[in-house]
């Protein structure tokens, strides 16, 4: 299990041992978790693979957080369960419909790609069950119209899981060491990458960005520069184009970072953006 820093960095957050991969397994190990963090602190959002025992196990031990599905996992399903049913250059043009209707923003958008998925699968009868009957069910945890209203900060994949598990076994170097060898390995590992992620945020603390619009002076240095530089671009687009689309707050539930309206919002009444307009982390 990993979390994430405001600078973008994974760092893993526990390990877990279980016999098997099971509800009385996945309950433990939420609940061991669970005992990590202050009621404050609970995550508000929890990312998975779409294991279905997982999606119960995780609203009984974390009833108050949302629970996401994995989009490139969603994928792979897709891929595995309908590619049999079309020719290769029609499966491509249907995998380009399917990113459309999970990338969509609100339940508008959802619902105009919707109609035209089904519209292109009317020659694929076995496609349109399968995502009909295994994975819409389930929009909600990964289509972006839904997770966008929650503080994903822009983890909507499990890759970063994956990177961190590869980085975890390159310190055990075989499945038979005992499990005080093993818990050294797994110490030394980490030690590494807490050095590795306090060296990056004190980097972050001296490093100064040129050219910050005037709005955003008085948060240098008390916010990440990956969010400064997210918005900035937000800010670059509102002089851009004034007349904006309406919000759809993505950026500011999903990131915890002020979009374009956001900002002329707050310049309009009170003159500046401050951290406090930022997502805590």
């Amino acid at each position: 299990m990993v979390g994430q820093t405001a600078t973008g960095h994974t760092f893993s957050l526990a390990f877990f041992y279980m016999e098997q991969e099971n509800d009385n397994g996945y309950i433990w190990a939420l609940q061991e978790l669970k005992m990590l963090f202050q009621p404050p602190r609970i995550p508000k959002v929890i990312l998975t693979d779409c294991e279905p025992a997982l999606k119960m196990d995780i609203e009984l031990v974390f009833p108050g957080s949302i629970h996401n599905y994995c989009t490139w996992h969603i994928s792979k399903n897709l891929i595995q369960n309908c590619c049999k049913y079309s020719q290769e250059d029609d499966w491509k043009d249907y995998q380009t419909s399917w990113s459309l209707l999970v990338s969509s923003k609100s339940t508008e958008e959802y619902n105009n790609n919707l109609e035209k998925i089904k519209e292109k699968s009317k020659d694929y009868s076995g496609s349109w069950a399968y995502i009909s009957n295994n994975l819409l069910p389930f929009k909600n945890k990964f289509v972006t119209a839904w997770p966008g209203q929650h503080p994903h900060l822009g983890n909507q994949a499990s890759s970063c899981v994956e990177s961190a598990h590869s980085y975890i076994k390159s310190f055990i170097n075989n499945s038979n060491g005992d499990l005080s060898t093993v818990f050294q390995n797994i110490k030394t590992a980490i030690d590494i990458q807490l050095k590795h992620i306090h060296h990056t945020m004190g980097k972050e603390i001296f490093r100064k960005l040129t050219d910050v619009s005037p709005p955003f002076k008085q948060i240098l240095g008390t916010i990440s520069i990956k969010a400064m530089k997210i918005i900035e671009e937000q800010f670059q687009k509102l002089k851009d184009q004034p007349n904006l689309q309406p919000c759809s707050k993505k950026l500011m539930n999903g990131m915890g970072i002020p979009c374009s309206h956001e900002i002329e919002n707050l310049c309009n009444t009170k003159g500046y953006i401050g951290s406090e307009d930022f997502h805590p982390q």
